[in-house]
């Protein structure tokens, strides 16, 4: 969603310890699969490569949009994970904030010296969801480059990102980086 600045960081209550003190070690054996250890995978983010999906904690269809695929990606979730309500506290508070519903909720990995494309998000899902993202595990030398300025976003901060605009990652670090990312659709628009 275009949002008229590269981003901006939410009003909202820090994250649960439980999900800033996970060990997220599990999602770097992307090859055990993903009903092995891991939440959940899902199917076309994955060829993002080097960049790791797990953890689709809610994908629902909405048939009125031009290009309902975004919505129909195959996905594999174990609820049985714990670190399934840990997530879903959060997702629903950001439901609640946005008075939106999720139709997409991951966490995403970057391997330290990967980087992840400048891109700009085109399908037509982006034009109403609120794309936000959860820092969880990061480090300075993590770099987000937004429509040509480099910004690092702290760990335990919510924002939200225009990725109406190009936009891109540098993981310069030694860590594992992890981010818990969400599009939340306002009820506005799907009522409408």
């Amino acid at each position: 969603m275009d949002i008229g600045v590269p981003y901006r960081f939410l009003d909202v209550d820090a994250p649960s310890e439980a999900l800033m003190q996970y060990d997220y070690e599990f999602m770097r054996e992307r090859e055990a699969g993903p009903d092995a250890k891991g939440l959940g995978q899902c199917g076309d983010n994955i060829e993002l490569r080097p960049f790791v999906t797990w953890g689709v904690f809610s994908l629902k269809r909405l048939a009125s949009w031009d290009n309902p695929r975004f919505f129909e990606q195959p996905v594999s979730v174990n609820k049985e994970h714990p670190l399934w309500p840990i997530a879903m506290a959060e997702v629903e508070k950001l439901e609640r904030y946005y008075n939106a519903d999720v139709k997409h909720a991951v966490l995403h990995g970057l391997e330290p010296g990967k980087n992840i494309a400048n891109h700009t998000d085109h399908s037509d899902v982006f034009a109403y969801a609120h794309r936000v993202h959860l820092p969880i595990t990061t480090d300075p030398a993590v770099k987000f480059v937004i429509d040509g300025e480099e910004y690092n976003f702290p760990a335990g901060q919510f924002f939200e990102l225009n990725n109406k605009v190009p936009h891109s990652v540098f993981n310069n670090s030694n860590v594992f980086r992890v981010h818990l990312v969400m599009d939340l659709l306002p009820k506005e628009t799907t009522n409408a």
